[in-house]
């Protein structure tokens, strides 16, 4: 019994401190093939071509995982939903609560997912 909970412990603090995702929501429910690269605009100045928003990209993580590596995540399943790049990138903290360790913040990232018109 005492191992159960010494792995349930070590399994819910890894996911605290180090777990990873991202999630996307589509606008138009269209289907785009995946791409090879996705780059990323902060300065929507900077883009040349006319593009149209094709979704939203979010990537959640744990305690110390970092901006680039929820970037890193965003891109990573904006290229599995057909996007060019990603525009008016935010990153935020999500405020928590646990009833043993108490309040924290789990860093949080979101953007949006567009495609180059042809």
């Amino acid at each position: 019994m005492k191992v159960n909970c010494i792995f349930l412990f070590i399994l819910v603090s890894s996911c605290l401190v180090g777990c990873h995702a991202a999630s996307v929501t589509t606008f138009s429910g269209k289907r785009y093939s995946p791409t090879t690269e996705v780059k990323v605009y902060t300065d929507l100045s900077t883009i040349a071509k006319e593009y149209e928003e094709i979704g939203y990209v979010e990537a959640k993580g744990g305690a110390t995982v970092s901006k680039q590596t929820l970037l890193d995540d965003m891109i990573e399943e904006a290229k599995k939903f057909g996007a060019h790049a990603l525009i008016k990138i935010e990153f935020y903290d999500r405020a928590r609560y646990d009833k043993y360790i108490g309040s924290y913040e789990k860093p949080a990232a979101k953007a949006v997912m567009i495609r180059f018109k042809e």
